[in-house]
């Protein structure tokens, strides 16, 4: 078994590496908000194993404190969504038969933070297509920019729509997972928590080892699991 570990710096990543100090695990350089990087790892996978049994989605971004910009909009977008997305596309037809991709995702984008019915709706509409998300999800970033996301039903979160917008899109995966993927593939989405972390700024109340518990235990999986494919925190189902 190899693991790889993701990176957008190397050495932040081969100091990563040291810590877990374990011969299974590799490092490769990996920015989700470059295509080029993604396609350019996902070529080495290909070439080296000839594909991979697990994905798992763990890249995130949160601006600190209430900033509010187009371009807090857009960078924590690139990252959380569009990054992500790019990620699942890409990597999808290198998913073996009976894999598993598990995209870490939020309970702070779940669809009630949308307070708007009409809009609300149409992230939940179980017709969306991919690109009918991207659209929705630079209608977010356009409305941030014009000063009129309140107007047009959005919360004023940033963090919380790119998440809301990944979630909808991991639910199109799920709707056509047996013509995107190999047989036996199966899609998973989880909140690991508010964890202390660098991202948190060391302020989450669960330890980052609790939070991983549900991502790995989604990704072990086995073939004959029973466990549907949806939403988890600690290890329960629970509701978009």
């Amino acid at each position: 078994m190899v693991v790889y570990l993701g990176a957008r710096d190397l050495q932040k990543g081969n100091e990563a590496l040291q810590k877990l100090n374990s011969p299974n695990i590799k490092v490769i350089q990996l920015n989700i908000v470059s295509p080029e990087e993604i396609t350019k790892a996902a070529q080495f996978i290909k070439d080296t194993h000839g594909g991979l049994d697990i994905l798992v989605n763990n890249a995130a971004i949160a601006w600190k404190g209430d900033a509010w910009s187009e371009e807090v909009a857009r960078t924590t977008f690139d990252t959380n969504y569009f990054g992500t997305k790019k990620m699942c596309e890409i990597f999808m037809p290198l998913i073996k038969e009976n894999g598993r991709l598990v995209v870490v995702s939020s309970q702070a984008g779940k669809l009630s933070v949308i307070k708007n019915e009409s809009l609300r709706k149409q992230f939940d509409d179980q017709t969306n297509t991919a690109e009918r998300i991207d659209e929705l999800a630079n209608q977010f970033i356009q409305a941030v920019k014009s000063d009129t996301y309140a107007q047009e039903g959005f919360p004023r979160s940033c963090y919380g729509m790119s998440k809301v917008s990944i979630n909808a899109y991991v639910r199109y995966l799920i709707r056509n997972t047996s013509h995107l993927f190999k047989p036996g593939v199966k899609v998973y989405t989880t909140c690991p928590g508010f964890c202390d972390t660098e991202m948190s700024s060391h302020k989450g109340l669960r330890p980052a080892s609790k939070g991983a518990e549900t991502p790995v235990w989604l990704a072990l999986q086995p073939p004959d699991s029973a466990v549907p494919l949806g939403f988890y925190y600690d290890q329960a189902l629970i509701d978009y």
